[in-house]
Parts: structure tokens; sequence; C-alpha cells
């Protein structure tokens, strides 16, 4: 989850829009569902930082959370997740759905560096959120314009488990389904946008 989160820093406000996405959708649960404090004011902290952060980093950069920002807010969402999750027995699928993007990110590059005959340590620019860049930017010079636009263009991955997680906790028979629509709308994301040579 750390490394997910290390690996999609690079756009801004990607990383501040993902992981306040995965923190709205923890205090909703506490919230909605358990209906108690139970780690609410730190969420609700750490939900301030991140407004705080993306006033300067979105859309013009600013500022940066860096290598050690991203693994730690990888690290403390993931912390903050398992204690929610084994503390009251909820049905794990949730986590997945919460913490898709990230995760997915770096179990997807995996197999498909693998599958590719690369080395699944060696880094690379055929990320999502790298190729979709690199399409939008062109042949232009680079350019903050285009870094902030990948942003909003990756939205469904970190606001759409913020509306799924209240219907995939009250009827839990559909969260492997809203698994499997992010699932297929990250494949056809990565399938649709051509691959890229450049630098």
């Amino acid at each position: 989850l750390s490394n997910g989160f290390n690996m999609i820093d690079g756009m801004n406000g990607l990383v501040g829009f993902t992981g306040l996405g995965c923190l709205i959708s923890l205090l909703t649960l506490t919230n909605f569902i358990i209906e108690i404090d139970f780690l609410q004011k730190e969420i609700l902290y750490l939900i301030l930082l991140l407004i705080i952060f993306l006033i300067f980093n979105f859309p013009n950069g600013k500022i940066f959370f860096g290598d050690t920002g991203a693994y730690w807010l990888g690290w403390i969402l993931g912390i903050m997740t398992i204690k929610l999750y084994s503390y009251y027995g909820l049905n794990t699928w949730g986590a997945i759905i919460i913490l898709f993007y990230p995760l997915q990110e770096v179990i997807f590059s995996f197999f498909r560096k693998l599958f590719q005959k690369k080395s699944p340590l060696s880094p690379d620019i055929e990320h999502l959120h790298l190729k979709l860049y690199f399409l939008l930017k062109g042949s232009y010079e680079r350019g903050k314009k285009f870094n902030s636009f990948v942003t909003v263009c990756m939205m469904p991955f970190w606001l759409l488990p913020c509306l799924m997680i209240i219907w995939s906790q009250i009827y839990s028979h559909i969260m492997i389904l809203f698994f499997f629509i992010l699932e297929l709308a990250y494949v056809y994301y990565f399938l649709a946008i051509p691959k890229t040579s450049k630098l």
C-alpha cells in the first residue's frame, strides 16, 4: 500500500485526492455504519491536513509529498483500515474497495512486468497515470496543466470508493460487483491509452 502511494506520486493532487478519498470512506464507515467515534478524530485531523496540502499542491504544485510523505500516508491509511476492519469484523471487501487504486497500481504493475518479461522491481513509465500524462501532453513541453489534468481524469479511482463504500456495507453482496467495476475500469483505461516510449 505504501509503495502504491509512492507510485502514484508525481501528478499534482493525485496522492492527496486518493488519500482524501480513503479517509472520507473510513470516516463514512465510522459515522454511518459503526456509529461510534472510533478513529474519528484522527481521521478528521488527517483530512484537514490533506485539504491544506491540496490547497498548495493542486493544481499549481507549490509543495509536494515526496517519497517520505507518500510512504507515510500509505502506511497510516493501511494501519487505520486494518484496525477498523479487524476490530469490528467488517467485510474486508470494503477495505479492498477503499484502498483499491494504490493497491491495484502495485499488483497490476508487478504482474504486467512479469508478463512482459521484465523485472517487477525495475521502474518504467507504463503506469496508468504516466501513460495518460504522455497522451494528454503530446509533443508539448512538460507543463503543469497536463500534470494536474491527469488527476482530474483519474477521478473514478479516488472518488468512486467514497460513493461505493456505504452501499457495499449496507448490501454486502454487491461488494464484489463494485470491486469488479473498479477493476474493469482500470484495465479499460490502461488498454485504451497507447503505450509511450517517451521519458
